[in-house]
């Protein structure tokens, strides 16, 4: 079957599970109860991208098409526009905007498309240009997500560290003002919460600046967290040891054997 078919028959297969006569919990779901649920689909693409799954690809990814294509039958239920018409939203941009390959301008980089790209939106869509340069970064975007944009944003316009060594000790300048703030016999919380901030913002700037994405990176780092986490549990089982009754060096002990 041609992808066109493929698409239909996933439609159908929505508006089906929506109907009266269809699915208990597909007949319950609102934009917003599927919008979590999207999010952890495209996490779980990821995921599998970087695993270079291509099986668990093909999986994850059609799992986010049917999320998005019920979210679009929700809003047509709702008489707010069709699939069709998201469709035909989407082809049209992306016609307008890349006037290189559907047009007569000319481009030869990356960075030059990104510029037009800029300027169309300005230009011919009649966009109003953002006042400050990191109004164009999105405040919805998750804070990790965010954090990244904005200083690949000043970067772009040269404020930057010309080098990583500087990357690094500002980081460690971070993790001693945190410090300091903590040890003070006193410690202000909106003081200590700002000091935090700042160092998870600078671990953001080592990642970004070593060219890693960062919500990837700690995504990573969480699967590894639990992955060992799992293992001592589980060891500690084989030893008939639950969670609650072991002690934090049967734990430790555990842990350092893992790699």
């Amino acid at each position: 079957m041609s992808v066109a078919d493929q698409f239909l028959k996933l439609y159908d297969i929505v508006c089906t599970l929506r109907a009266p006569d269809g699915c208990p919990w597909d007949q319950k779901q609102t934009a917003r109860s599927l919008s979590s649920h999207l999010l952890e689909e495209v996490y779980e693409t990821i995921e599998a991208v970087e695993a270079r799954s291509s099986q668990d690809v093909q999986e994850e990814l059609g799992d986010v098409y049917l999320l998005v294509t019920m979210l679009g039958v929700i809003y047509e239920e709702e008489d707010a526009f069709t699939v069709a018409d998201a469709l035909t939203v989407i082809c049209e941009k992306l016609i307008r905007r890349h006037p290189h390959v559907f047009g007569n301008s000319t481009v030869t980089t990356a960075d030059e498309v990104v510029d037009q790209w800029n300027e169309i939106k300005v230009e011919m869509e009649g966009r109003r240009p953002k006042d400050l340069l990191l109004d164009s970064v999105s405040n919805a975007l998750p804070s990790l997500e965010r954090a990244e944009k904005l200083q690949k944003k000043a970067a772009k316009v040269g404020f930057d560290w010309p080098s990583l060594a500087g990357v690094i000790a500002k980081l460690r300048e971070e993790i001693g003002e945190v410090e300091s703030e903590i040890s003070r016999p006193h410690p202000n919380s909106d003081a200590v919460e700002e000091e935090i901030g700042d160092l998870l913002f600078s671990a953001v700037n080592v990642a970004r600046f070593v060219g890693l994405d960062p919500s990837i990176v700690l995504h990573r780092a969480n699967q590894k967290f639990s992955r060992r986490f799992g293992a001592i549990e589980t060891e500690l089982k084989a030893r008939g040891v639950s969670l609650e009754n072991a002690t934090l060096d049967q734990m430790e002990e555990i842990w350092d054997t893992l790699r």
